[in-house]
């Protein structure tokens, strides 16, 4: 479990640091669907990313938290 609690701190600190970093984009034109998911500067590809890597250790942490209980039980 720590090991995924470290993969979780790890994945919102890269974030954080990547979008303070990002510069704000001064065109006017919006990008394809495929780009704003994806694409780490042009879109939201970071917040894609680093997204599913939290949702999916914060799952491990919760199942794992679970059988520490039903274990006590």
């Amino acid at each position: 479990m720590v090991i995924w609690i470290i993969l979780l701190v790890a994945a919102a600190t890269i974030l954080i640091l990547f979008r303070q970093r990002r510069k704000e984009s001064e065109a006017l034109d919006i990008p394809s669907a495929m780009v704003m998911l994806f694409h780490p500067t042009k879109g939201e590809g970071d917040l894609t990313i680093c997204g599913v890597i939290i949702l999916y250790s914060m799952s491990r942490i919760i199942s794992e938290l679970i059988e520490i209980v039903r274990g006590v039980f």
